[in-house]
């Protein structure tokens, strides 16, 4: 006997893992310190550029501090490769995330992995901090 089983949202779910995965817009903060000859930051020039991805609304990692248990939050985000590694994030780079509304600032902290198709980077997992009060 053949059952039959609808699942609500099934197919909009599954066009979202076989379909087109597009993320959503944020900017890229690249950061370009000049130093003088002693090694001391006489300038510092930065560079926006859109990105798109997605960014973990949870942290993964909580931190114990002195009187008890204090969040980290240190989340993980998911971007696009955009075939261009001067448009991807790097280590101490920033995402602004404005997408709903709150003018969310994260810096880098980790590469995790870089996800391949046939030797072609198609996305990278990051590790990001939140950066209070940034602009």
């Amino acid at each position: 006997m053949t059952t039959s089983t609808q699942i609500k949202g099934l197919s909009k779910h599954m066009d979202q893992i076989f379909g087109r995965w597009e993320g959503i817009d944020m900017t890229l903060r690249k950061e370009t310190v000049v130093n003088d000859p002693n090694g001391h930051p006489i300038s510092v020039s930065k560079t926006d550029s859109t990105i798109k991805g997605v960014i973990s609304a949870v942290s993964f990692k909580n931190d114990d501090k002195f009187a008890g248990k204090m969040e980290d939050r240190q989340i993980r985000g998911v971007f696009l490769w955009t075939g261009s590694s001067a448009t991807m994030p790097e280590v101490d780079d920033k995402i602004l995330d404005t997408s709903d509304g709150d003018n969310s600032m994260y810096v880098v902290v980790n590469i995790l992995y870089v996800d391949r198709d046939i030797d072609n980077p198609v996305l990278m997992t990051c590790e990001l901090r939140e950066v209070p009060y940034a602009t």
